[in-house]
């Protein structure tokens, strides 16, 4: 593993990691946290995709982990947006060919936002619980009286319904590098204004995807990924639930299935471009 600081458009410092593949590689995955995490919450993960032939590239979003950035906050949610395309081309230029996200929850939030506004060089998504649909708790802050708690914070909810496996979850919540509590002004740009525009655009969405979700979340109700199955225009979407799964399922005792899944959409599908 490369570890390494990306300045982004801005100068604000991201932490990267990359995983080589062993030999040639059959393409490049770029592999996006979720809200609160971390990229090194998926050494696991990075690890069986680069031994499967992948070069995977991840980093802290801004605000998160060891990267730049006001902690558990940003201003604009198109930054994030900005700072995953900057990693994107990056992914390209130091290895030419096939590019396939992988986002889990928010990360894959943002990656949709991606696909729908510059999905140039992208071949294809993987989305991990990813929310499609504003749910309760996000639909508060349309309040008008939120503006005047923009800069308060909210603490993070839902960390014991991440998984059934304790030791994750005990994991989780001893990590020092996971945020417990987030700036309400990076709530309402992501679930609130990246949601509305990703709802808005969602119906020009052509990337071949996979969108593997928990029949079991409560973090994020499966009917975001059937939104997404119904909604997208891609002419190549693949939705499936795996039953009794939570929603954090690359840490949850159905963590083997998923990956096999994954790894056997990317190869097939790198295989399709070659």
């Amino acid at each position: 593993m490369h570890e390494a600081l990306i300045r982004s458009f801005d100068g604000t410092e991201l932490y990267r990691c990359t995983d080589e593949a062993p030999g040639a590689a059959l393409g490049s995955v770029l592999l996006l946290h979720g809200l609160g995490g971390h990229c090194r919450r998926f050494d696991a993960a990075s690890a069986a995709m680069a031994t499967a032939g992948w070069r995977v590239t991840r980093f802290d979003l801004r605000g998160h982990g060891r990267s730049g950035g006001v902690r558990a906050d940003v201003r604009d949610y198109r930054l994030l947006v900005k700072d995953v395309r900057l990693m994107a081309d990056a992914a390209l230029a130091e290895r030419p060919g096939p590019l396939f996200t992988v986002g889990y929850s928010m990360g894959g939030l943002l990656s949709l936002l991606l696909g729908v506004q510059r999905p140039e060089g992208i071949s294809g998504q993987v989305l991990i619980g990813a929310p499609t649909l504003e749910t309760g708790r996000y639909r508060n802050f349309r309040r008008p009286q939120v503006q005047r708690l923009l800069m308060r914070c909210s603490p993070s909810v839902g960390e014991d319904l991440l998984t059934p496996d304790e030791a994750a979850r005990h994991e989780y919540e001893r990590d020092p590098w996971v945020l417990h509590a987030f700036v309400n002004r990076l709530l309402v740009e992501v679930f609130v204004k990246g949601m509305d525009d990703l709802t808005a655009a969602l119906p020009a969405h052509r990337l071949p995807f996979l969108a593997l979700h928990g029949s079991e979340d409560r973090i994020v109700p499966p009917a975001s990924a059937e939104n997404l199955r119904v909604r997208s225009a891609s002419p190549d979407g693949t939705l499936t639930i795996l039953e009794g799964a939570w929603h954090d399922l690359l840490h949850g005792p159905e963590r083997d299935r998923a990956m096999e899944l994954i790894l056997g959409w990317l190869k097939a599908h790198a295989a399709a471009e070659a």
